[in-house]
């Protein structure tokens, strides 16, 4: 196929195979992660938005606690002017403003408690998108196993009727069963080395096909001679 070129789109190049129509492409599972990430960011901006109200609150309660002392220093002060008046105010801004603290301290003890549940469901939620990821790695990897199976057994199959069509005299089909062989067999390694597939994966699959073909031809000694050599 046309695929055994360069995608631009793809960090992986694909393979350098000879043409055939063998050529997939699977793009390994850690590329997806991003796009089950997406979800998440509802979650991030609720927890940013939370952050920043609790800041928020804690700034107001410095300044509070430095404001009062003061405003307790200017009440004596004009206490002792005999200004009652003023007195009087500043002891009511400095009122006020331990209710505004004890609110805003309110406030901030419940951002944090929503902060902490937040934190809780954001954990959750990665928790079952990695399980997903792993789910849907798993399939994947069935999925690339059953193709790479299926490509061993085409390459075996290629051969087997490349060794009936040269018994036959047929040299160019011949020639083209051997190149589709070698597509198949090079997409194979290709998924086999993505996936890290090992030797005891496909250690029931029989390479050593013998074609029809070439079983209606033979006669007995030629077909144990064939047996022996395809065993080897």
């Amino acid at each position: 196929g046309e695929s055994a070129g360069t995608d631009a789109s793809s960090p992986i190049p694909a393979p350098k195979c000879p043409r055939g129509n063998f050529y997939l492409h699977p793009r390994p599972h850690g590329k997806k992660i991003l796009v089950f990430g997406v979800p998440n960011g509802e979650l991030s901006s609720r927890k940013s938005s939370i952050q920043q109200d609790i800041a928020s609150f804690k700034q107001k309660i410095i300044f509070i606690d430095k404001r009062v002392p003061e405003l307790e220093a200017e009440k004596k002060v004009a206490t002792a002017a005999r200004n009652f008046k003023e007195a009087a105010r500043i002891a009511t801004e400095a009122k006020s403003l331990c209710v505004e603290k004890e609110n805003i301290q309110m406030e901030m003890d419940t951002a944090t408690s929503n902060l902490e549940k937040l934190e809780e469901e954001i954990k959750g939620t990665l928790d079952k998108l990695q399980e997903s990821e792993g789910m849907i790695s798993l399939k994947e990897k069935e999925l690339a196993m059953a193709r790479y199976q299926k490509l061993l057994l085409t390459a075996a199959t290629a051969r087997a009727e490349k060794a009936a069509a040269q018994e036959m005299g047929d040299v160019e089909e011949a020639n083209l069963l051997l190149a589709e062989a070698e597509a198949a067999d090079c997409e194979a390694e290709r998924i086999r080395s993505t996936y890290n597939f090992k030797a005891e994966d496909i250690s029931n699959l029989r390479k050593d096909l013998v074609s029809m073909d070439l079983v209606s031809i033979l006669d007995q000694k030629q077909l144990e001679k064939l047996d022996v050599s395809s065993s080897l």
